[in-house]
């Protein structure tokens, strides 16, 4: 099967450590983006044997759900995170003590 160089447990552990949502949406357009690369690597496919290509495609299509789940979930993490850290510092003002 061709090699297309995704590291998706490098790109997994760069979701789980993106200290921000601004962070994830910057990590979602460098792999998922029309740039990405994991959407080069699936542009690439239709350049090989048609056996390979449904195991590469099925191989892609595995790493875009998890990188894509994985995204959500962090995004929800951050967003909530950030909320918190407002609450604590009193930036929500009156609408906390509600």
């Amino acid at each position: 099967m061709k090699d297309f160089d995704l590291p998706i447990d490098v790109i997994l552990a760069e979701i789980t450590d993106a200290p921000s949502p601004e962070v994830l949406e910057e990590l979602r357009v460098r792999v998922l983006g029309r740039r990405g690369s994991l959407t080069l690597a699936m542009r690439e496919l239709h350049g090989i044997e048609p056996e390979e290509r449904r195991r590469a495609g099925a191989a892609l299509n595995a790493a875009k759900d998890r990188i894509t789940a994985a995204l959500g979930e962090m995004r929800i993490f951050a967003t909530l995170h950030e909320a918190i850290a407002a609450v604590r510092s009193g930036a929500l003002g009156a609408h906390a003590e509600r």
